[in-house]
């Protein structure tokens, strides 16, 4: 049956396509990802060795590649230290993962470093912030400072490097969470991510170079109706004074019509009564002059 095997060729086209388009997205995300990482780690070669830690945080329940790779930009961007960056991601991301917590929570503790490393010093408020996402946070402070109030550790005048290499020894000694089907898939997912960014970067300098090739021909079009645009644009605007004169003399046209007709009804009504009309002749004459300069044709 042709109709049956042209809708067969024709889904399996569309399928070809969608995985095509997967594998180039997936390349493109993880060449951003690469990218940065490789700015804040100060070449490609760290960036490859910190992208193989970066592999093993993103097994962690909740978490992924991206969120990983991304985290650890974020981190090294506000002065974190590359192994300090990987050793939170591994640190918070645990600790989280064991009270069922992920993506969200560790996303605002690594907001809260980054503030807290912008500053250049403790404070109570970015500790707060990561004590509300972090449930096991206070008694890993305690263990560390000896106290868990915010605000007494922030007197103690330790450095933020300080703190969040003390903070990260503690939380390191906390289990380490054993993943479940839901973290098996997880992973499982990151890896087809990897499968399809590796295919991908094989595909992607030709996609790449023929929508250089397109843009520079729709530039081509682009300029070419650029002045056929500017001529319809002169075009518009005569149109438009066009029509504001005819409206003009339209309402003009239509007042003096009233007025013919006005004094059409007058010249009859005095002829009748046998009054002088002389003077409504003039004026229907004067009308009548304004109506043939208005409309020749008349």
């Amino acid at each position: 049956n042709l109709t049956l095997a042209s809708q067969g060729i024709t889904a399996f086209s569309k399928r070809i396509i969608s995985m095509g388009t997967d594998v180039i997205k997936a390349a493109t995300t993880m060449q951003s990802l690469e990218r940065g990482l490789r700015a804040v780690a100060g070449g490609a070669a760290a960036a490859d060795a910190q992208l193989i830690g970066l592999r093993e945080v993103a097994k962690l329940p909740g978490l992924g590649l991206q969120e990983a790779v991304q985290g650890a930009v974020n981190l090294q961007a506000a002065g974190l230290s590359a192994e300090r960056a990987t050793d939170s991601l591994k640190a918070f991301g645990n600790a989280l993962a064991t009270v069922g917590k992920g993506k969200a929570e560790l996303d605002g503790v690594i907001l809260a470093l980054t503030q807290m490393q912008a500053k250049g010093k403790l404070s109570a408020e970015e500790i707060n912030q990561i004590a509300e996402r972090v449930p096991q946070i206070r008694r890993v402070m305690v263990e560390a400072f000896g106290t868990a109030i915010p605000k007494e550790i922030e007197k103690m005048g330790i450095s933020v490097d300080d703190f969040i290499d003390r903070v990260n020894k503690q939380l390191m000694t906390l289990p380490q969470v054993v993943g479940g089907a839901a973290n098996t898939f997880e992973n499982l997912g990151d890896t087809i991510f990897e499968a399809k960014t590796r295919i991908g970067e094989l595909f992607l300098p030709a996609v790449l170079s023929a929508a250089e090739a397109f843009a520079s021909a729709l530039g081509d079009v682009n300029r070419a109706l650029t002045p056929l645009s500017d001529q319809v644009k002169s075009d518009i605007a005569a149109w438009d004074s066009l029509k504001t004169q005819w409206q003009a003399q339209d309402t003009e046209i239509t007042k003096l019509v009233g007025q013919y007709n006005t004094l059409q009804t007058r010249l009859k009504a005095i002829t009748e009564s046998g009054g002088d009309t002389h003077a409504v002749q003039a004026d229907l004459e004067r009308v009548n002059k304004s109506l043939i300069e208005l409309v020749p044709q008349l």
